[in-house]
């Protein structure tokens, strides 16, 4: 009976143990495994709201920005493809940003990328949403936009709005990318442009 009861007893702790790390873990992620790095080459794209944890290790979006234009904060470059022509300036990063509707998640942190958008193509394009950006850690680690609703910042109104309508010719557009980021890593570089276009449609900054 003595034996049966320390069995249980073990059973009921290794469960809660295990609870007890899914909560604590930011974003659903243990916080003890490995994200990547030298010692571990797996990369995730990481959402805190539509988690899509891929161990193909790979980045999708790295992968197709290795030729990309290169450029540092306050640098001006021009994207374009076809009939489509941006003028993108990354205007400043923020971090932390300064939360103005909610908080991010417990462990985490708001950061921003201010961007200047001008369309000097020949249609109408929608930009510049979670189809046209990710942010990039220090471990390789991509990050996805937030949404506008729910990550509002003092520092500029959310882009991540501005793909629910076009982009007019002409038309210059203002404001930032919102990201969340675990308070343990620090963002190295944006990825911006059209992911499945070639290198003339893709750009990237370095933030540090």
């Amino acid at each position: 009976m003595i034996a049966a009861v320390v069995v249980v007893l073990a059973a009921i702790g290794v469960v809660v143990s295990r609870i007890s790390a899914d909560e604590s873990a930011p974003f659903a992620v243990d916080p003890n495994a490995p994200i990547a790095g030298p010692a571990s080459p797996r990369v995730v794209v990481v959402d805190p709201e539509w988690d899509d944890l891929s161990n193909t290790g790979k980045t999708l979006w790295q992968d197709r920005f290795r030729d990309a234009q290169q450029a540092r904060v306050g640098d001006t470059l021009t994207l374009a493809k076809d009939d489509w022509r941006l003028t993108v300036t990354v205007t400043g990063y923020f971090d932390p940003a300064t939360p103005r509707h909610r908080s991010p998640q417990p462990g985490a942190r708001w950061v921003a990328v201010g961007l200047r958008v001008e369309q000097q193509g020949t249609r109408d394009l929608y930009c510049c949403d979670a189809g046209w950006a990710r942010l990039v850690d220090q471990y390789g680690v991509e990050y996805v936009p937030r949404d506008s609703h729910n990550s509002r910042i003092a520092e500029g109104g959310n882009m991540s709005a501005v793909g629910t309508y076009p982009l007019v010719p002409g038309a210059t557009s203002s404001g930032v990318l919102v990201f969340e980021l675990p308070d343990r890593v620090k963002a190295e570089k944006l990825l911006f442009g059209r992911y499945s276009g070639g290198p003339a449609s893709k750009a990237v900054w370095r933030l540090n």
